[in-house]
């Protein structure tokens, strides 16, 4: 957050900085013309500024911020979406609740300017005791963006050293117990409620109500292609695509745009999975048909009658954002309290969609066709689990991390250990039985009997593969255009004509894959950067 959004003027006080701070945020809120006022504590988008329960991590209902505080807080949510705007602000703004909370226990007041590293400590070990590990550590992340706001801008009235986070960013267990795996918590815990919506969603249409087909559509093409839900509900009305593969096989994919930074994409489905994607998207055209031709509409301006239009709140010259949107629908279309809108617009969200598959749903779509658990309670699921689920079956299917991260729309190769839950019970196990397997002409070494006994190794033909290999005095190793060339090797005798051959091919190979625009092939082309890594 380094930047000058305030300058600091030497010649006041801490308390006139803070203020200062404070006002001239106030007048980049006034030039930004957000749909809410400075003086409101909710802002619809960012969040709420509520103070925090003594006793839990959840805000006060009850109770707002202090008022000098809430300002405070304010101007540093508009401080960071001017700098970076972010789609949320969740972690941001229970930093702040925090230091709000601690300041109350360590000081009797909310005043900034009386802030040390004892309230910050306090805050962050609050974090950790209220919040999980990852989601704590990323509020001490922005507990030291406020620290060092705070330092530079020059609030405190007494010398202060900026407060810095002493964690580091947990990294993920590779592998978790069955048992946890399975658990109400684990990641693969609503494999009996993925069956139920699967059979729910191969029922007749005339047995199904609108909000089951939207439900039980959305979540099947979310078992299709590991996606996210609002990338699904985004998709446009002509997502479907059909092209051949080198093979000369056509193949059928949805075309969207994945989000964190990965872009436009096309998420190709599994041929045994396409007959149900289609049936899905084919659902979901036909619920949003009427929503699209008012959108159509609207866009041509063609309303007969604008006034009419106009008393129904459609303002003149409305243009829908999204008029041919799969998703989209009338206000209420799935209320049972309310009259459906059919002059108002809207695309699905994730929230209403997570709501009817949610444990806290009395009346979710379990519930309505009676699937229930050993206790009789309605099931329910998480719409990441799909995700999570089939990066799992990807790794069981021999799926290279490159390919997983492609698929799943994963910009950052490295976060697939988050989604790979192959259980320690099973890697054991598939390590156990791989000799069952191996044919007499395999190389295996004899752990048991001790004995150092090797057979021929089925020679690879190198002429037939991609690039990403080191080859060695003593064999090869097979690595993968997303990573790097290894750290560790060893290299080869350079007398060794075949080997030397084969090196120049791979890297002939790379080369011709980077000009063809293969991710990651230009670093296994550079014959003077393989060389120079094993030397460091």
């Amino acid at each position: 957050m380094k930047n000058n959004f305030y300058v600091v003027d030497k010649n006041r006080n801490p308390l006139e900085r803070l203020d200062n701070y404070i006002t001239d945020a106030k007048n980049i809120f006034e030039r930004f013309k957000f749909p809410f006022h400075w003086e409101e504590n909710k802002w619809n988008g960012f969040c709420t500024f509520k103070s925090l329960k003594d006793e839990d991590s959840k805000p006060n209902k009850l109770k707002y911020m202090n008022e000098k505080f809430c300002d405070f807080s304010k101007a540093i949510i508009i401080h960071k979406h001017i700098l970076n705007p972010s789609k949320s602000y969740t972690a941001l703004i229970a930093a702040l609740r925090l230091l709000e909370f601690s300041l109350n226990k360590k000081c009797n007041c909310a005043d900034v300017c009386l802030i040390n590293e004892n309230v910050f400590d306090y805050a962050y070990q609050r974090a950790k005791k209220l919040y999980k590990r990852n989601t704590a550590f990323q509020i001490s992340v922005n507990l030291e963006k406020i620290s060092e706001i705070i330092f530079q801008k020059g609030f405190l009235n007494k010398h202060y050293f900026c407060w810095k986070n002493k964690t580091r960013q947990p990294s993920p267990e590779l592998y978790e117990s069955f048992e946890c795996l399975i658990s109400p918590e684990g990641k693969l815990s609503g494999l009996k409620s993925i069956e139920a919506l699967a059979a729910i969603f191969a029922k007749d249409d005339c047995l199904l109500s609108e909000q089951d087909l939207f439900t039980s559509s959305v979540f099947a093409l979310l078992m299709c292609a590991p996606s996210r839900i609002t990338e699904i509900l985004s998709l446009p009305f002509d997502c479907e695509l059909c092209s051949e593969d080198h093979n000369g096989v056509m193949r059928y994919g949805l075309r969207l745009f994945s989000l964190k930074g990965y872009g436009a994409n096309i998420k190709w489905i599994p041929t045994i999975m396409v007959p149900i994607a289609k049936k899905a998207i084919s659902r979901l055209k036909k619920l949003s048909e009427n929503a699209r031709k008012l959108a159509k509409e609207l866009e041509c301006n063609n309303f007969e009658n604008k006034s009419s239009a106009i008393k129904y709140g459609l303002a003149k010259g409305f243009t829908p954002v999204q008029f041919n949107a799969l998703c989209l629908q009338h206000k209420y279309c799935f209320s049972s309290k309310r009259k459906t809108d059919y002059f108002s617009l809207r695309v699905a969200n994730a929230v209403e969609f997570n709501n009817d598959i949610s444990r806290y749903n009395k009346n979710n779509i379990f519930a309505r066709h009676k699937y229930s658990d050993s206790e009789n309670k309605s099931l329910f699921v998480n719409s990441h689990q799909a995700r999570h689920l089939l990066n799992t079956i990807a790794y069981l299917g021999g799926m290279t991390d490159f390919e997983i991260a492609r698929w799943s729309g994963r910009k950052n190769v490295s976060q697939n250990n988050s989604y790979n839950h192959v259980s320690q019970e099973h890697a054991m196990d598939f390590m156990e039985n791989i000799p069952e397997g191996l044919s007499e002409n395999n190389t295996l070494l004899d752990l048991k009997n001790n004995k150092e006994e090797r057979v021929k190794e089925p020679e690879l033909d190198f002429y037939q593969c991609h690039g990403a290999f080191m080859i060695m005095d003593n064999g090869y190793c097979e690595h993968d255009y997303a990573m790097a060339p290894c750290g560790k090797y060893p290299g080869f005798d350079k007398n060794n004509k075949v080997l030397k051959e084969k090196f120049e091919y791979l890297i002939k190979t790379s080369d011709k894959d980077s000009g063809s625009g293969v991710y990651g092939a230009d670093k296994w082309a550079n014959e003077e950067l393989i060389f120079k890594t094993c030397k460091i």
